[in-house]
């Protein structure tokens, strides 16, 4: 392979919806289809009632709702997208009511607000959590950043990462999200362990660096990104094995992987419920799971 690394070049548009004409996409000659179509019937209505002025001042806003259904773009989203997701979000229930409408006789249970259903059933204490259609593992990995990578490497890197996916043989998904991180616990636990160095200095330099934590998560929000992927399989071993298969090439390439287990997992799929603090890693029981006390 030369120095100039892959000999293919791909544009970075290459999901832009096609343009049908004078530079118009489908969905943006629909939206102003449609808004043209209403106009005219309005003008055709009203244009013998309704002086001509007025007709025009009431068409701006129309004109403008639509220029920016049309045009405006909102987190990578058409507005039109965005704004359906938008209201997709707030008709769906988000409360999760675990008491059952009463049956029979005996007193009547409160309407709760609405269901709240997940797609996922239940987790086993190996990281399979089981869906209505397939069972799913998590892979937690990184990011490998091409900037600092000679040509060769990077041609490397992406024919690695090519070759893992060719192996997919079931649906996959990764996810990129930025979370808070809490450095005021690594602090507080570096704290802790000072008192057990051996040396003054030492002890000293992660006081010191305790408190600079501190200062930093004061100062500013410290943000951490976390890379998962999802693999499926008809079954629960399906799915682990293409998880470990994944995990070892993503390991390849550099990259720090491992296949999360079942209160790892249950964590984060509790956190992406409440993205706005850090997950809790603790052993906690999973669904379906006997809590028995230790002697």
């Amino acid at each position: 392979m030369s120095d100039h690394g892959p000999g293919a070049v791909m544009p970075a548009d290459i999901e832009a919806p096609d343009k049908i004409v004078w530079g118009f996409t489908f969905r943006q000659i629909a939206v102003l289809g449609a808004t043209l179509s209403t106009c005219y019937g309005l003008w055709r209505l009203l244009h013998n009632v309704v002086p001509l002025p007025l007709l025009i001042v009431g068409a701006v806003p129309l004109a403008a709702l639509a220029f920016g259904l049309g045009f405006g773009r909102r987190d990578g989203l058409p507005m039109d997208a965005w704004l359906a997701h938008g209201v997709t979000f707030r008709l769906k229930p988000r409360r999760l009511a675990t008491n059952r409408p009463a049956t029979g006789r005996g007193p009547a249970k409160a309407r709760p607000d609405g269901l709240l259903r997940l797609p996922a059933t239940g987790i086993d204490t190996d990281g399979a959590i089981t869906t209505p259609k397939h069972t799913t593992v998590l892979v937690a990995t990184g990011t490998a950043n091409l900037a600092l990578r000679t040509p060769n490497e990077q041609a490397g890197l992406l024919d690695g990462f090519g070759r893992w996916l060719n192996t997919l043989a079931t649906p996959a998904q990764v996810t990129v999200s930025t979370r808070p991180m809490d450095l005021v616990a690594h602090a507080d636990a570096l704290a802790v362990q000072a008192d057990d160095l051996p040396s003054p200095a030492l002890r000293a330099a992660a006081v010191e660096h305790a408190a600079f934590l501190r200062r930093l998560d004061q100062a500013r929000q410290p943000l951490r990104r976390q890379v998962l992927v999802a693999v499926t399989g008809r079954d629960g071993l399906s799915a682990a094995r293409t998880a470990a298969d994944s995990a070892r090439a993503l390991a390849g390439l550099g990259l720090p992987a491992q296949v999360l287990t079942g209160d790892i997992a249950a964590a984060v799929l509790a956190a992406a419920a409440d993205p706005g603090y850090p997950p809790a890693f603790s052993r906690r029981a999973l669904p379906g799971q006997p809590i028995r006390r230790k002697p």
